[in-house]
């Protein structure tokens, strides 16, 4: 499914996925589907949304590629 690697501990879930093939949001829906009670503080909502915004722009990054080097 793309993910490499799944660390879980009572207080987190640590998912190392390829990015190619499944999304952080695709990810927190299947967590939601299985743990009903799955809620976090306002501080991890905005890190998985800085998360998606970055995978979104990685994606879009690698679909323009560049020959010269450049910020984006």
């Amino acid at each position: 499914m793309g993910i490499d690697a799944l660390e879980v501990t009572p207080n987190e879930i640590r998912v190392r996925y390829d990015l190619l093939v499944v999304s952080l949001k695709e990810i927190e829906s299947l967590i939601n589907n299985y743990l009903v009670d799955f809620k976090s503080p306002l501080t991890d909502k905005i890190r998985r949304v800085w998360i998606r915004y970055t995978e979104e722009c990685e994606l879009d990054n690698r679909s323009h590629p560049q020959k010269h080097g450049g910020c984006h």
